[in-house]
């Protein structure tokens, strides 16, 4: 925007003096107001993004915090030898891990179902009961024995009681139909857990082509505003020299523009992938 204002400021000024037609003083204003209106846009978007972040942002006690206006996002350099590599490289490479942090809800059901299932067995088998009761009336256990006598004859022999009780469900109906309840609940959670880390895996290997794909990308974008840079710098020496227009600067400057943008989003989208294939690898989990 700083570049427009300064070049639409020379080109009024040579139209002043006689140099430049009207019509150049009205494409440098055009241009001026165009980097202006994305100016604006560009600011919008930055306070969104600054509360839309600040929605994940809280303080040690629990209150919510907004982010700083100080707070601005790390410069990209948009060099073609600049570095693209966010995550490590053996990640690139490497197996989907077998133990994603998702998957123990799946394995905790599953111990949950086996402890119900070695409950739900305990049903099936027949219940035996031994009861012994010491008959008395209150501590004196026989109170016909002389003084001096021991009385322990008597509590064994005389004062008790004693039985058995047996019980067998004749179709264990219930008890069946529970175990085998909870069997299918178990084959159920097993293939859950099996689907969730075929899933996991698909998507970790899916991660990993997508990755390489968008650092290619972002690699030829690069070259791509070099190339454009070059370009823009050639049309202006050809215009210092009276062979170009002002038309043709604005428009080399736009396709610059526009690439270091696409270059941008490159970076941006390079980065979130390479997040993602850190998750997928269970590496954010902490």
């Amino acid at each position: 925007r700083d570049l427009a204002q300064i070049r639409f400021e020379a080109t009024r000024e040579q139209f002043v003096q006689g140099d430049k037609p009207a019509v150049d003083t009205l494409e440098a204003y055009l241009q001026l107001q165009s980097r202006t209106f994305d100016v604006q846009k560009a600011k919008s978007a930055l306070i969104d993004a600054r509360f839309s972040l600040s929605d994940f942002l809280w303080s040690d006690r629990g209150t919510p915090v907004l982010l700083s206006q100080s707070v601005s996002a790390p410069e990209v350099d948009l060099d073609v030898n600049s570095p693209d590599i966010f995550v490590d490289g053996q990640l690139l490479l490497m197996d989907p891990p077998p133990n994603h942090p998702s998957l123990d809800i799946y394995r905790s059901k599953l111990e949950q179902l086996e402890l119900e299932r070695r409950l739900k067995r305990e049903y099936l088998k027949p219940k035996l009961d031994a009861e012994y009761n010491l008959l008395g009336d209150g501590t004196d256990f026989n109170p016909n024995v002389k003084e001096g006598d021991s009385n322990f004859g008597a509590l064994v022999n005389e004062n008790y009681k004693f039985g058995i009780n047996f019980a067998f469900p004749l179709f264990l109906r219930e008890a069946r139909g529970n175990l085998a309840l909870t069997d299918v609940k178990i084959d159920q959670t097993e293939f859950q857990l099996d689907n969730k880390q075929l899933s996991l895996a698909n998507k970790f290997k899916s991660l990993q082509t997508q990755y390489l794909i968008i650092q290619e990308q972002l690699r030829i974008q690069r070259q791509m505003v070099v190339n454009y840079r070059s370009l823009l710098e050639a049309e202006r020496i050809k215009f210092d020299i009276g062979e170009s227009s002002l038309f043709l600067i604005n428009s080399r400057e736009v396709k610059l523009i526009e690439s270091q943008i696409k270059a941008l989003d490159m970076d941006i989208k390079l980065r979130e992938t390479g997040l993602k294939l850190q998750w997928s690898g269970g590496l954010l989990a902490n």
